[in-house]
């Protein structure tokens, strides 16, 4: 079917709808309407910037294991959880050893007891 029989002459674009919710309440405290080519990860600091209340943790899927995302809540909220499954090729950082951040932590428990534990422990999937 060409996109000219249904009345369309181009192809449409499509938005995200990125939203920060308070997951005690269901109420969403945060919103942000962008393009198909915006990277998530980067949503997160302008997100939290409309947030007025403290935030507990974030929790986001594995396109927000970005550094970037980890700096922006730690700007921010500095005690939060943030509790995102790092990608199946991560590696721990420099600092693993010697101080290691929320993500090592992650790496580390993943690579004791599986994907599955880490998910159940860290609150990600019920």
């Amino acid at each position: 079917m060409a996109a000219g029989e249904h009345g369309t002459k181009t192809r449409r674009s499509w938005r995200k709808l990125h939203i920060g919710m308070d997951a005690e309440t269901g109420q969403i405290v945060a919103a942000l309407l962008t393009t198909n080519d915006v990277d998530d990860g980067f949503q997160v600091g302008p997100l939290l910037d409309q947030v007025t209340t403290s935030v507990a943790s974030l929790t986001a899927d594995g396109a927000y294991d970005q550094e970037g995302v980890a700096a922006a809540v730690t700007e921010r909220h500095p005690e939060a959880l943030i509790i995102v499954p790092p990608r199946s090729t991560a590696v721990p950082s420099e600092t693993a050893e010697t101080a290691p951040a929320q993500r090592d932590c992650h790496l580390q428990r993943i690579t004791e007891h599986g994907r599955a534990a880490w998910q159940k422990a860290s609150g990600y999937t019920i």
